[in-house]
């Protein structure tokens, strides 16, 4: 959960993060 809140606040969609 913390992980998708930093991509959050940087802009980064999580799902992208991932791949």
């Amino acid at each position: 959960a913390a992980l998708r809140v930093l991509c959050e606040d940087l802009g980064i969609p999580f799902q992208a993060r991932m791949l």
